[in-house]
């Protein structure tokens, strides 16, 4: 007991402790962390002769510093076999392998998380997922059928760098799980073979990362979660249009649509485009027709002029008489309706993003 209390109990835990487990028939790798519990020495209620048990309690900052690793593979089948992994601290968790068995992943933290070669056939859930307050986060899925596998309140959102390289995940299910918001952050997610080596690309990069977004696509979409999936619609796009093979035509129209309502997904793009065009054009159209710059009074009436110019409907003579016109005034007229029609067009289209596919 005495060598016990001289150790430095945070040095220890900090110390690289890696458990490697080959085909087992039952695994339960569980902490016990509870909130309630005061750090440091306890004595539990449990006495084995004269003897009483002693635990030690870890704090906050100690768990911080922890280094243990988990490696689980499995190369046979194994009947009746269970995996589960309880609010686990984790540097890092590796599986490999294929397994019919049961695996649970719950309530862990896990700063890099490595999946290599697995092919799970029976239930198989990550439940809690969060990467430690440490630099260098990552998730590396290589050649993994993932197909029925669960992700539940996985925060994906905070790993530095996931990899997702030939793996199956369009029949995945996503349950609140956090991606990143921005396109930037969404760069984290690369089709590359070594988690470790983000500059070793796959020689078609953009195509693969395009596949992988669909897949993510199409996952979120199977159930239901329409605002996720429309996210990775696009940003498929974006990485679309980055592939070097596409025809300049579709690079126009990708280009285009990111422009002008971020691929269907941002309803205010479309609005500013459509009042700074429609705006531009009815002042154009003014000068054209010599109701602009002249010196005569602010006539007010053409404030109200300027919602039936908006509508691509109105006749050429809604303001003038047909005397007034000049080729060039009617080229911006037409140029209006065109240009406005098309905002119109893409601001209902963003509108609709949470409608039933």
């Amino acid at each position: 007991m005495t060598t016990f209390l001289n150790m430095d109990v945070a040095e220890t835990l900090s110390r690289k402790q890696s458990y490697f487990v080959h085909d087992p028939e039952s695994l339960l790798f569980e902490i016990d962390r509870e909130k309630s519990k005061r750090p440091g020495i306890q004595r539990t209620p449990y006495v084995f002769g004269k003897r009483r048990e002693y635990i030690y309690v870890f704090s906050d900052d100690q768990w911080k510093n922890a280094d243990l690793n988990l490696t689980v593979s499995f190369k046979k089948e194994v009947a009746n076999q269970k995996i589960e992994v309880l609010r686990g601290h984790l540097n890092s968790l590796s599986i490999s392998g294929k397994t019919s068995g049961t695996i649970s992943i719950e309530d862990t933290t896990v700063n890099k998380m490595y999946l290599y070669d697995f092919i799970p056939k029976g239930p198989t859930s990550f439940f809690g997922i969060n990467p430690m307050l440490r630099p260098d986060s990552k998730i590396g899925i290589h050649k993994c059928n993932l197909d029925d596998v669960s992700f539940d309140n996985v925060r994906f959102d905070h790993y530095e760098r996931i990899s997702l390289y030939r793996s199956k995940l369009a029949k995945a299910v996503f349950t609140s799980c956090d991606f990143p918001s921005k396109y930037k952050s969404f760069k984290t997610f690369l089709p590359i073979e070594n988690v470790h080596y983000p500059e070793k690309t796959t020689q078609n990069h953009h195509k693969d990362q395009y596949e992988i977004f669909l897949q993510l696509k199409m996952a979120l979409e199977s159930t239901g979660n329409f605002y996720e999936a429309q996210k990775w619609q696009s940003l498929s796009h974006e990485a679309l249009k980055r592939v070097p093979t596409i025809t300049g035509d579709d690079r126009t129209i990708l280009n285009i649509n990111e422009s002008s309502n971020k691929h269907g997904t941002s309803i205010s793009r479309p609005l500013w485009w459509f009042l700074g065009c429609s705006v531009s054009f009815y002042l154009l159209y003014l000068f054209s027709v010599d109701r602009l710059f002249t010196s005569t009074e602010f006539d007010s009436t053409l404030i109200g002029y300027y919602f039936a110019f908006i509508d691509i409907t109105h006749r050429a003579d809604f303001l003038v008489e047909k005397t007034a016109y000049t080729w060039f005034s009617l080229t911006i007229d037409g140029l209006s309706k065109l240009i406005n029609g098309f905002f119109i067009y893409q601001f209902v289209a963003a509108f609709r993003k949470y409608g039933k596919r």
